[in-house]
C-alpha cells in the first residue's frame, strides 16, 4: 500500500469517526435538555410544595389560635355555670328549709330580702366544691326529699 492510499484510508476513518461522534454529541445534547427539563420541572414541584406548606403552616396557626380562644370562652362558661349551680344549690337548702317541721324554720327564711340569692349565699357557712368534668359534690347533710 502506498502512502496515499493509507492516508485515504485514515481521512475516511477520520470522516467516519467524527460522523459517529456528531452522532454521539447530539443524543448527548437531547439527553441534557430532558435533564434541564426534568430539572425545571422538581424546582417547580419543590417550589409549589414549599408554597403550600407555608399555607398549611399558617392555616394551622389560625386554627390553632381559634382552639385558645375557644377554651378561654369554654373556661369563662364554666366559671358561670359553677357560679348558676352554686346559687341553685343554696336556693335548694332553702327550699329544704321551708319543707321542715315548722317548729323547726326560721322565721327568718319566709320574709322576702331585697338581695335575693345573694342574702341566702352570705348566710350558708359550708363551701360547694363544683368540679369542672361538671360533677357537683353537695354536701348531704341536709334531708331535701321533704
Amino acid at each position: 500500500m502506498s502512502v496515499m492510499k493509507q492516508s485515504e484510508n485514515v481521512i475516511e476513518k477520520i470522516a467516519s469517526t467524527g460522523g459517529h461522534l456528531t452522532g454521539k454529541l447530539e443524543v448527548l445534547g437531547l439527553k441534557v435538555e430532558e435533564q434541564n427539563e426534568l430539572n425545571q420541572t422538581n424546582a417547580n414541584d419543590v417550589s409549589e410544595v414549599k408554597l403550600k406548606l407555608s399555607q398549611m403552616g399558617y392555616a394551622f396557626k389560625v386554627n390553632l389560635e381559634k382552639i385558645y380562644r375557644m377554651d378561654e370562652k369554654l373556661k369563662l362558661a364554666e366559671r358561670k355555670l359553677d357560679k348558676s349551680m352554686l346559687g341553685l344549690w343554696h336556693l335548694c337548702q332553702l327550699v329544704a328549709g321551708f319543707n321542715k317541721n315548722p317548729k323547726e324554720v326560721n322565721p327568718e327564711q319566709g320574709k322576702s330580702s331585697p338581695m335575693g340569692l345573694q342574702t341566702i349565699a352570705e348566710g350558708t357557712t359550708s363551701k360547694t366544691i363544683i368540679q369542672r368534668s361538671y360533677q357537683i359534690n353537695i354536701p348531704q347533710d341536709r334531708d331535701t326529699s321533704g
